[in-house]
């Protein structure tokens, strides 16, 4: 983790504003470098109230950080489907969580990246009256191209 020593005065509400060559040394150490790695744990909790299915996809915000990345994913029970989204096995019952479905991501291009965001979205159906999550998420779809028409 870094850490960087500021002014009071640089301290806002949400924000910490940089100026003058802090920028560029701040923007130089924070660069991914091949090789570097982020670790961050990432699983879902069933909040609600019902036993659920879970769906996830991993949107890069540029191309460039889509092909110079790659995922270091976790557990066998979240399977990749052709949508692009990895399906989870289990249901996932009230107050349960997933097994971890992505450790973090290690940079793998030669070319140093400054910025970039890894959105991880999420999507989550009742499990009652489906066989696995493929088919609850299939069933779900129906229905909204259904009301679409």
């Amino acid at each position: 983790m870094y850490q960087f020593f500021v002014d009071d005065c640089q301290i806002g509400k949400e924000y910490v504003t940089i100026t003058g060559g802090d920028v560029n040394h701040i923007k130089n150490v924070l660069r991914m470098k091949p090789g570097e790695k982020i670790k961050k744990e990432v699983t879902f909790t069933n909040t609600g109230r019902g036993p659920m299915y879970v769906r996830a996809c991993c949107l890069f915000s540029s191309k460039e950080a889509e092909e110079g990345a790659r995922l270091l994913m976790g557990s066998s029970r979240w399977e990749l489907a052709e949508d692009g989204y990895y399906y989870y096995t289990d249901i996932v019952n009230p107050k349960e969580r997933t097994e971890v479905l992505l450790y973090g991501l290690t940079w793998e291009s030669e070319e140093e990246i400054t910025d970039f965001d890894l959105t991880v979205y999420t999507e989550s159906v009742q499990a009652a009256g489906h066989e696995n999550s493929r088919e609850a998420f299939a069933h779900l779809m129906e229905r909204e191209e259904g009301q679409e028409k």
